[in-house]
């Protein structure tokens, strides 16, 4: 990735201010960025890049050029699914939280641009154009579809640099096998999570009670036909939607596998929604006054879905763990109910608790290897942070009582960087192109047992 001085700094033997002075950066210089780092903290802001060549420079002197940068100019052709209302002239009513009866669609080339919009409801169509897209591939290697369902956003917006981050980052993969990525945008937005959590699983449930659906099984068959396969990418607060679909009353068995893989990154709901038989009923603490109602959490049926599910977690992935603590405590009505918030939805730590037949669970301390290499930056590896962080795990004190250190973290910004990179970063695209890259009936061979 290049990058653009913005500020008359210095490139540096380590990510250190007291570091060697290797040459002095002017305004308007080209570097070339190889990974981030974490360093010395200058204006809160401890990130430095370490450059393709040689030395690191400070992240806050440059600009990354974020232009899109793919090695095929068939790799530009990706495709959109909205799952929102659509003006009459096919554009996505961004700012609208209402749930829509039938899904948009449409082929795009990236960058994606909301002007660019001109969405239409023909699902035979569309799934016509990637079937012929991908007939006049060039590549015959790349032979995955990704079905890409994106997490919670504060404020409304399409997410289309999610999109383009996850294509880039996997379509230049040295192993890639991806041959294109359909990006579900939804309303996932809203300040505070008071009713945007009851929400997100009720347009769940409405996907499957109103068999939006068709589309991915249609689009199931035909990829198979000619060699392809289809699977499913859900982040963070996307679980909350799937959650709701896996209930909405359908009935699920072996012929409702449409995906090869389905692959679970960072879920935003409890660890419980694995407990046999059917999951978990929680009482609802974001239904305004009263507190009243329970949400029932069950991805029991996941496993139906799909030849592999695989679950990526970090213990240390402490954004989802401090937030809903932070405002579930705001509300709640009783100390009884206390200990049901210590454990609320996923807390940032979804463990392999409950085993179930073709569902994996990665922990990512595990895969990452010590120090950052290979381009993950982990929060903690600190070790100073990484203690605190363990004294926090291992106690269970309100939100109020955690202290200032995970309040700083929590709000200047470190537990969304790392939750955003966590699920992101090379070590986990290696991972997820190789289960990919598995043959049809094969398992990851340490996930056999």
């Amino acid at each position: 990735m290049k990058g653009i001085i913005i500020k008359n700094t210095y490139l540096r033997s380590r990510p250190s201010v007291n570091a060697q002075e290797l040459a002095e950066l002017d305004i308007n210089e080209t570097v070339f960025i190889a990974d981030i780092v974490l360093g010395d903290e200058v204006d809160e802001n401890d990130e430095w890049y370490r450059l393709r060549e040689i030395g690191f420079v400070w992240s806050g002197a440059v600009q990354p050029d974020t232009t899109l940068d793919l090695p095929d100019s068939e790799d530009f052709i990706q495709y959109l699914i909205s799952y929102r209302k659509t003006s009459p002239a096919g554009k996505p009513k961004t700012d609208s939280t209402d749930i829509p009866e039938r899904l948009s669609f449409q082929r795009l080339v990236l960058p994606a641009m909301y002007e660019n919009l001109a969405l239409h409801q023909d699902e035979d169509f569309f799934v016509g154009n990637i079937i012929n897209d991908l007939r006049k591939s060039t590549v015959a290697t790349k032979k995955h579809v990704i079905l890409y369902v994106p997490g919670y956003q504060p404020l409304p917006n399409l997410s289309f640099e999610l999109w383009e981050a996850f294509v880039q980052h996997y379509f230049k993969h040295p192993s890639q096998s991806v041959a294109k990525v359909i990006f579900f945008s939804w309303p996932s937005h809203q300040l505070g999570r008071r009713t945007i959590d009851d929400r997100a699983i009720e347009a769940g449930k409405r996907f499957g009670a109103n068999h939006l659906h068709s589309v991915i099984t249609k689009l199931s068959e035909q990829l198979k036909l000619i060699g392809k396969t289809l699977n499913l990418v859900v982040h963070s607060f996307g679980h909350q939607l799937l959650n709701g679909f896996l209930n909405s009353g359908l009935p699920f068995n072996e012929r409702s596998r449409v995906f090869h893989r389905i692959f679970l990154m960072a879920p935003d709901i409890t660890k419980e929604s694995l407990r046999p038989p059917n999951g978990i009923f929680l009482k609802n603490f974001y239904t305004g006054s009263g507190h009243s109602g329970t949400s029932h959490y069950n991805l029991t049926e996941i496993s139906s879905l799909a030849l592999g599910t695989h679950i990526f977690w970090d213990k240390y992935d402490y954004l989802l763990h401090v937030s809903t603590r932070k405002f579930a405590e705001k509300i709640v009505g009783t100390t009884e109910e206390y200990p049901q918030i210590l454990d609320y939805r996923n807390l940032g730590n979804y463990q392999r608790k409950y085993i179930w037949q073709n569902v994996y669970h990665y922990d990512l301390q595990t895969l990452i290897p010590t120090g950052g290499d290979k381009g993950f930056k982990n929060l903690f590896d600190r070790p100073k942070w990484r203690r605190r962080m363990e004294e926090v795990a291992d106690r269970e004190e309100s939100y109020q009582d955690i202290g200032e250190f995970i309040a700083l973290l929590l709000n200047n910004g470190k537990f969304t960087k790392h939750h955003r990179y966590l699920f992101t970063s090379k070590t986990v695209a290696d991972k997820v192109i190789s289960i990919l890259n598995e043959t049809e009936n094969a398992l990851p061979p340490e996930l056999t047992s």
